[in-house]
């Protein structure tokens, strides 16, 4: 989870998943789940429903910035396509500040070999330089305003031993974003492609994203038709200091 004060709003995004016959579901709300902030610090705030679940935060907000918040949620999952998986869950959760992510992170692994310009597979080095936070128009009203929000990535890619790329920038939508410790960073590269990272910072002190497979997608080396053709297996990244 990810909670952003703006005004008098609280602005949230989460993810979670749920094992069921050693089958493991998951759902998210990177896109937004809004609510008001009350007098007393007090907040409900829940996405947009899906036929697959239903999910709600009640919450308190800290007199002071920095101090942990506390709360309970609920969620519901369902749906058509699993009945066996439809489970209701509650409890209660007690958020703590994490630093923002900043930093250049490094990391080498190995594209697979791909239909276009990728004949076979090759070392591939990533220099990832990420700053958390950044302006973004409001949510929460549907309204134009814009808001500074801490949830927010931005940053710039460097890649050797591409045959398709080399450097890359994040782009305004769809935006990037810490969700929790989840890295989320969408980058449009110097060919015209997109790169995916995703991956979980391991510890409170962010020096480590594990990342796992990498997908781009269109460009130089793309598919006509839009499908990933290019997977950079890269076990993680790591905070150059």
């Amino acid at each position: 989870m990810t909670f952003d004060v703006v005004g008098d709003q609280v602005i949230a995004g989460g993810f979670g998943s749920n094992y069921c016959d050693n089958v493991q579901a998951s759902f998210t709300f990177g896109g937004v789940a809004a609510g008001i902030l009350a007098a007393d610090g007090s907040f409900t705030s829940a996405p947009a429903n899906s036929p697959l679940e239903a999910i709600s935060i009640n919450g308190t907000a800290p007199k002071a910035s920095g101090e942990p918040w506390s709360g309970s949620y609920t969620v519901s999952l369902g749906g058509p396509f699993a009945p066996a998986c439809d489970a209701n869950f509650s409890g209660t959760f007690t958020a703590t500040s994490f630093p923002l992510v900043s930093g250049v992170y490094v990391g080498t692994g190995s594209s697979l070999a791909g239909p276009n310009g990728a004949p076979k597979a090759m070392p591939v080095t990533l220099q990832v330089t990420l700053q958390q936070g950044g302006t973004v128009t409001n949510p929460g009203n549907g309204a134009a305003s814009n808001y500074f929000s801490n949830a927010l990535l931005t940053g710039n890619i460097k890649v050797q031993g591409s045959p398709c790329f080399s450097s890359g920038a994040t782009q305004s939508r769809p935006a990037s974003s810490v969700i929790g410790n989840m890295v989320s960073a969408r980058f449009l590269m110097d060919d015209g492609s997109t790169l995916s990272l995703l991956g979980p910072l391991t510890d409170v002190t962010e020096g480590h994203i594990s990342a796992g497979i990498i997908l781009v997608q269109g460009g130089n080396c793309g598919d006509p038709a839009g499908h990933p053709t290019i997977a950079i297996v890269l076990p993680g990244l790591d905070r150059q200091r």
